[in-house]
């Protein structure tokens, strides 16, 4: 019997809530692939590498709205991202076509070499060749939603108002957030405060 796939993003809250390492299973490999973000590996000899990319955030908000879905037992509407030119969607979308090495070092290859992610994201109006915007979603025969992990400084995150200021952060393009919005909302949860209408 094949393990099933699993991904854990693990965040960070210590400067602005950001991944820093993720971890993902599969029967293709051994061990879990880590990847730690920075330009080199550093102390981790065997991980690969990932920066704070829009394409990285993209994974991260697919994997935080498809947990949210199952968990909310939302049956209305595809616990998929969608978006048109400069949205995560589009960057995730770019991203898996051209498989660049953060997205090998995260999913890793498949048998014959191919990156692992064109068969574990599933895409609607894939680079856009029609009008209208691209849908990125997990492969639900490959990846489950209750296969997916998500922690915040080590702990594992299981309420939704903490999983919707990440994915809020996540979304957030701007290169310098705003600190006073950003203290406010690490102050909140930190408080256990955070409400689904101010992450709304």
């Amino acid at each position: 019997m094949k393990t099933p796939l699993s991904l854990t993003l693990h965040f960070s809250t210590d400067h602005r809530i950001e991944l820093t390492q993720s971890e993902f299973a599969h029967s293709g490999h051994s061990s879990p692939l880590v990847c730690v973000r920075g330009k080199t590996k550093g102390a981790y000899r065997n991980a690969g590498t990932f920066q704070w990319s829009t394409g990285v955030r993209g994974v991260c908000l697919l994997a935080i709205k498809t947990v949210l879905s199952s968990s909310s037992n939302d049956t209305m509407h595809e616990p998929c991202i969608v978006g048109e030119k400069d949205t995560l969607a589009a960057s995730l979308d770019y991203a898996i076509s051209k498989q660049p090495d953060w997205l090998s070092d995260m999913f890793g290859l498949d048998t014959i070499g191919n990156c692992f992610a064109k068969r574990l994201f599933m895409r609607t109006n894939a680079e856009r060749k029609r009008p209208g915007p691209v849908a990125v979603a997990f492969n639900a025969h490959l990846l489950q939603p209750d296969c997916i992990h998500i922690t915040l400084d080590g702990k594992t995150v299981r309420d939704n108002d903490t999983l919707l200021i990440i994915a809020e952060q996540a979304q957030r393009q701007q290169k310098t957030l705003k600190r006073k919005k950003l203290a406010s909302d690490i102050t909140k949860l930190a408080k256990g405060s955070y409400t689904c209408a101010q992450a709304g």
